[in-house]
């Protein structure tokens, strides 16, 4: 993000445990502290709760676009301004190549997130997303009310938000897909049409960082 300024905002349930960064000039880093949860599950589904407060009581002051990415990451090359949208999502690197019939939405109608077969263009990774910051606030207010609905009757989908993220897609349609390169899981062999992986997981022991698996 050349040229541009970045703030970055960590949510965390151990702020202490953040190291400290010396960082460039034209950017910032905000430790937002959360909740700590039994269920790895649990955590993934009220990050949208969070993130729709954090923008509410702040981010919606200080940033034009925000996005929203899973912290086990690294960056291996270059993530600039092509990112940048209305409303941007990522294709999940483990089913880009599938057709939509055997994307894994979220199929059980007693579900918010509810996807029948024949629709939805994309399977959208929930570990990448936003825009501006207007439309994500509508994309996490929505995930958040529709996981809150599932809670209501003992649902829980079959990802996660990520299952919310998809539903959301599908009938709101994205400006912008990116290409699986943002972010690549190196469990997978790269094919010959990614040609440059930019952003992927870390391989890690999830006994290790998960007390709950």
């Amino acid at each position: 993000m050349i040229g541009l300024a970045v703030h970055f905002y960590v949510f965390t349930d151990q702020p202490s445990a953040v190291p400290s960064v010396t960082l460039a000039a034209g950017r910032l880093l905000s430790i937002i502290t959360v909740p700590k949860f039994n269920r790895w599950q649990e955590i993934s589904m009220r990050r949208m709760e969070f993130i729709q407060k954090a923008i509410e009581d702040r981010i919606r002051h200080e940033a034009n676009y925000i996005y929203c990415v899973d912290v086990d990451m690294k960056f291996y090359n270059r993530v600039g301004p092509e990112i940048l949208g209305r409303m941007v999502g990522v294709l999940n690197p483990w089913l880009h190549k599938s057709n939509r019939d055997q994307f894994s939405y979220e199929r059980r109608a007693i579900s918010s997130a509810y996807i029948p077969f024949g629709q939805g263009d994309f399977y959208l990774a929930g570990g990448f997303f936003g825009g501006e910051v207007r439309e994500v606030y509508e994309l996490v207010k929505t995930c958040r009310t529709n996981l809150e609905a599932d809670k209501l009757v003992n649902v829980e989908a079959k990802w996660q938000e990520e299952s919310h993220v998809n539903r959301f897609f599908v009938l709101n349609k994205p400006s912008k897909v990116l290409s699986p390169e943002y972010l690549w899981d190196e469990e997978l062999k790269a094919g010959p049409e990614i040609k440059v992986i930019r952003f992927a997981t870390i391989q890690k022991n999830m006994k290790e960082v998960r007390e709950n698996i």
